[in-house]
């Protein structure tokens, strides 16, 4: 590997008020406790990492099955505009491409296979006869993203150059310094602030103007 582009957060590959994992949640009937998390997290966000296991719980005794077929559903209805163009060409540049998310792997997985990413990396609700049990099996937050994106620079030895890192939220801040960091559709100010570019319409090929 000798380029690396990093869709680090939900908002940057899908077009949604919520994220995948709220999404999921109403779409389960746990709209009413899903807001109510949502109101907290909004308070606290900026402080640090809150609330992963609380969402988990909201899973319980729901089956995989039923949480892959969702999320199938929820990129093809989703998925932000210049997706595809823009991983084609990426791919074309020879870049590893890759998307770390705080959403659920069953997200992450069905984003792998409808634009034939190379990695992803979220968290993983538990099972237990097929059934989520409500708890994670793995949890994965901002900085846990922002470290497997600092082991892939370290162990391929990649210049910041050719590192570009891709966020829309705070969340994606602790990545920053691994590599290029684009501001996409942000409406945080910190975010555009600290970034080294900032596209503000939803359309992933204008960061074509800013690769290499």
């Amino acid at each position: 590997m000798k380029k690396l582009f990093v869709f680090n957060g939900a908002g940057t590959l899908l077009d949604s008020e919520v994220s995948g994992f709220r999404w999921l949640a109403r779409e389960i009937g746990q709209e009413r406790e899903e807001k109510r998390h949502l109101r907290r997290y909004r308070r606290v966000k900026k402080e640090g990492p809150w609330g992963l296991e609380e969402l988990a719980a909201l899973f319980k005794g729901i089956s995989q099955r039923e949480l892959k077929e969702k999320s199938k559903k929820f990129i093809r209805e989703n998925l932000m505009f210049g997706a595809r163009e823009l991983i084609n060409i990426l791919k074309v540049k020879h870049y590893f491409v890759a998307f770390y998310s705080s959403d659920p792997m069953e997200i992450c997985e069905a984003l792998k296979q409808e634009l034939s990413l190379d990695d992803i990396y979220s968290n993983e609700l538990e099972y237990e006869s097929r059934k989520a049990t409500g708890k994670l099996k793995e949890k994965v937050d901002r900085y846990d993203r922002a470290d497997r994106i600092k082991e892939i620079v370290k162990k391929n030895k990649l210049r910041r150059d050719s590192v570009y890192i891709i966020g829309d939220s705070v969340t994606a801040l602790p990545s920053k310094d691994y590599g290029i960091f684009i501001s996409f559709n942000s409406k945080d100010k910190e975010v555009d602030e600290k970034a080294d570019f900032v596209v503000k319409e939803k359309d992933l090929t204008k960061i074509l103007e800013f690769i290499e």
